[in-house]
């Protein structure tokens, strides 16, 4: 599903649009809260994925005869040589030049709690402010592997509703107790509507599943009701009727890009597909990660390069975001090729297939293959 990387793209594209160009952008531009909608697109992303990835898992593993606690601890495995290197190291590397607030917060990133200290403190720190979403997403992998690889299949689609319910519920008592505005953004419980949507258009994919009436759901309704309850409450917003959009806001938009996920999961055709299989964009979504890692480091780094030259940086502005985005494409690259990429391939070394059958590519179970079934999309071989 490479138009997924391009989505990716997109997502990290609004978040350097946020931090680099500021209020530098055009009124009806700048009224579009595009690190909100990037972060967004990236949880409902992440629910789909890593979903798909444990249930492909689950019946590839209960088709070899292996336990599922070997799964669980083939998908931690890969999932920390995926995720930990890059963050730890630059954590690592921020605390060493003693880069504020860091040393004083390390506790808190060291432990992938941080945006529970910025729900605390109600407001973003300088240079570290984007991990929240990566603290937000490492607790979302300690449950709910668990509960996709070990709940029957017939509680898992009510297992995922009530988790989505969990969304506007924690916003509704965050306005009724007054909680701050990082609080009702950053929480876990606040984006779990958005994994939640994610993670049941995956189930609603999965043949194994035939949840057609969640598939029609995402295909033929999602958008509209999106749309829909995005003007409203916009329409709400507008006559100060504050609390009913601040709890339905994040469901509303994470329903327009399920839909989104759910097309490009199929692939888009026409010029649409063209786009959205460019080359260039697919690249930048496989290496998002260490681009939205970087990002935020990239003014400093930058400007202090200036003051060598006597001059002065722009803070903001599209020649901060041209520059700043051109740096950090650089840095993230060298760092996928370099550093990432090499410590990703040891995911070899756990597959989901026994050990005597590790030399075989990794195919889907009998039970997905095209015609033993009736089924809604037709999966290619996975790459878990």
């Amino acid at each position: 599903m490479p138009q997924l990387d391009t989505l990716r793209t997109f997502a990290v594209a609004a978040v350097l649009v946020h931090h680099f160009a500021g209020d530098h952008l055009p009124a009806i531009l700048n009224s579009i809260p595009w690190g909100f909608a990037g972060v967004r697109l990236f949880f409902v992303l992440s629910g789909f994925l890593i979903t798909g990835i444990l249930l492909r898992s689950r019946g590839i593993v209960e088709d070899a005869g292996q336990s599922r606690i070997f799964m669980m601890r083939q998908f931690y495995a890969r999932r920390f040589l995926r995720i930990f290197p890059l963050y730890y190291l630059v954590i690592g590397v921020a605390a060493a030049v003693n880069l504020p607030p860091v040393r004083g917060v390390i506790v808190w990133l060291l432990t992938y709690t941080f945006n529970v200290q910025l729900s605390i403190q109600g407001w973003f720190p300088a240079n570290i402010a984007h991990f929240w979403s990566l603290a937000v997403e490492e607790q979302f992998y300690i449950l709910w592997p668990w509960l996709v690889t070990f709940v029957p299949r017939k509680w898992l689609v009510p297992s995922t509703l009530g988790m989505i319910a969990l969304g506007p519920l924690f916003r509704t008592y965050a306005v009724i107790t007054n909680l701050n505005i990082v609080a009702m953004s950053c929480f876990t419980f606040s984006a779990l509507d958005a994994l939640g949507l994610g993670a049941l258009l995956a189930i609603a994919s999965d043949p194994s599943f035939m949840a057609r009436r969640s598939y029609r759901f995402f295909k033929r309704y999602a958008l509209a009701i999106g749309v829909t309850t995005f003007v409203l409450l916009t329409v709400l917003m507008q006559m100060r009727i504050m609390a009913l959009y601040e709890i339905f806001f994040d469901t509303s938009t994470a329903l327009c890009f399920s839909s989104l996920v759910s097309a490009a999961s199929r692939g888009f055709r026409g010029r649409s597909g063209m786009l959205l299989e460019w080359k260039p964009l697919v690249y930048c979504g496989k290496i998002a990660y260490g681009i939205y890692v970087y990002h935020l480091f990239m003014p400093g780094l930058l400007a202090s390069i200036f003051i060598r030259f006597n001059a002065i940086y722009p803070e903001k502005g599209w020649l901060n975001f041209s520059l700043g985005t051109a740096a950090t494409l650089i840095v993230a690259s060298l760092s996928w090729y370099l550093f990432e990429q090499p410590i990703n391939n040891l995911k070899r070394y756990f597959s989901y297939k026994p050990r005597s059958d590790a030399s075989v590519p990794l195919a889907l179970p009998k039970k997905y293959i095209a015609g033993a079934h009736s089924a809604p999309l037709q999966f290619a071989k996975p790459k878990l």
